[in-house]
């Protein structure tokens, strides 16, 4: 059985004012805090979404997206694979990144758009990374849609980490899920 990336997802605040989403942030991360959370990382990431030249990755539920992300001032830069869900009730998937040398940024858009590939939407976010009980606990306030908590643990076992994350979650009060991407939640505001 191979590795996925299993994740519930959280909607917490939902609003398009960047000021309102950050003070909002702040009452979360007190709250995590309270729970015990530690904070490992704060990042700025930009994700640019590709659709795929021959292939169309939102009818196979997947995606393809280079990632900016800025911590203390150092910028890495990452292309990812995301496959197709694998359960019905959390965001379960392969997940496949290899970082790229991020002064390479020009050089990596240019020869995808010479492959074909054409930027579908870029997803803007800081996130705060927590690790509460050994999940993997991202704050992000999301640009255009608001503040999300997604509770993230790699495992064979999609099930056990399935019930893990939604109990530590149900333990901060949080019942109401989301199945869909950021890129898909900005894509449904657009309509």
């Amino acid at each position: 059985m191979s590795v996925h990336e299993v994740e519930v997802k959280a909607p917490l605040f939902e609003t398009p004012d960047p000021d309102e989403a950050r003070r909002f942030g702040e009452i979360i991360e007190k709250r995590l805090e309270d729970a015990g959370a530690w904070l490992e990382d704060r990042l700025l990431q930009q994700d640019v979404y590709l659709s795929h030249p021959s292939r169309d990755l939102a009818r196979t539920d997947e995606s393809f997206r280079v990632r900016s992300e800025e911590r203390g001032g150092e910028v890495a830069l990452m292309l990812t694979y995301k496959g197709p869900k694998v359960s019905e009730l959390s965001k379960a998937r392969l997940e496949k990144e290899v970082e790229v040398s991020a002064g390479g940024r020009e050089d990596l858009m240019e020869i995808l758009h010479r492959l074909g590939f054409i930027e579908l939407m870029t997803v803007r976010k800081q996130r705060r990374v927590y690790d509460l009980d050994g999940v993997e606990v991202d704050l992000d306030i999301v640009e255009g849609l608001g503040v999300y908590c997604e509770m993230e643990l790699q495992s064979d076992d999609i099930r056990d980490a399935e019930a893990r994350i939604l109990k530590l979650m149900g333990s901060l009060g949080w019942s109401r899920f989301e199945r869909r991407s950021y890129l898909e939640l900005l894509l449904s505001k657009q309509i």
